[in-house]
């Protein structure tokens, strides 16, 4: 029988299995596990779409999930008639917290020994916490940081290039073990800890969190300093670019003067220097 059930075994056979996939799994089973596809109302879906407990973003994921389930079963097993159509819930806006180039030397400044090039790199390449103290030399090739699709949030193999001033960091530590970022000769596993809170007292900035200070101050200088939002897509490993559209192209307006005057060249209209400018 074409169920929910059946289509779920085989997109993940072909897609594979993200790491909350059972979660969802688990509460739309309850839902219409065993019911066939296609005699799956828009009802029922509502209905389980408001049943969803949690934040609006926590709803939207597994939105997500039900809607990528069933457009493959459309798309590629053609169990269904007609494509869904499930909309997203409406998030509410939020602030993305970032570092100051001057917050950033004062935090790093105050962080422990162990702490600071874990911090430099993630500053300098807007990796998670959990890849960068997973990363093992042997990811290292070829100027980039190779993370596996088992270890992303997008589920997807990602290649980080490395820019010289990582390249240079790289190079000054020590390699006494396989991994990048050890502490007293044994991997570090995160960085949330008495370490990383008494260095945010000192340096004045109490109440940020480590991927605010590294990932999203990372993503924020980009998009501030010029970087294309489909090129901070790629750089940061989103698999969706409203991501980055939504949370980090606002920045880039201060920005867009400058940016505007590049095509001067195409026209050789003089204009009195009264006139520059005025609105004419």
């Amino acid at each position: 029988m074409k169920t929910f059930n059946k289509a779920v075994e085989k997109y993940h056979k072909i897609k594979g299995e993200n790491k909350n996939d059972k979660t969802y799994l688990k509460y739309f089973n309850g839902c219409f596990g065993d019911v066939p596809l296609n005699e799956i109302s828009k009802e029922q879906i509502l209905e389980a779409k408001l049943e969803i407990k949690g934040t609006p973003g926590t709803v939207n994921r597994y939105i997500s999930f039900l809607r990528a389930v069933l457009n493959f079963a459309y798309d590629e097993l053609e169990w269904l008639d007609r494509r869904p159509k499930i909309s997203r819930v409406k998030e509410p806006a939020r602030e993305i917290k970032y570092l100051t180039v001057e917050e950033a030397a004062k935090l790093h400044e105050e962080l422990p020994d162990h702490l600071r090039a874990p911090f430099l790199f993630s500053l300098l390449t807007g990796v998670r916490m959990s890849n960068c103290f997973g990363l093992k030399w042997e990811h290292i090739k070829d100027n980039k940081a190779w993370i596996n699709a088992d270890k992303t949030k997008s589920g997807r193999s990602i290649a980080i290039p490395l820019n010289t001033a990582c390249l240079d960091l790289l190079n000054s530590l020590e390699r006494n073990s396989e991994y990048l970022f050890t502490y007293a000769g044994r991997r570090l596993t995160r960085a949330s800890n008495t370490g990383w809170y008494n260095a945010l007292k000192r340096a004045g900035l109490e109440g940020f969190k480590w991927h605010e200070a590294t990932r999203h101050t990372w993503a924020s200088h980009h998009s501030m300093n010029g970087t294309s939002i489909h090129a901070l897509k790629t750089l940061g490993g989103w698999s969706n670019i409203d991501v980055v559209v939504n949370n980090y192209a606002h920045l880039s307006d201060d920005y867009l003067s400058k940016a505007c005057e590049n095509v001067n060249p195409l026209v050789s209209l003089e204009l009195d220097n009264s006139k520059r400018g005025e609105i004419i």
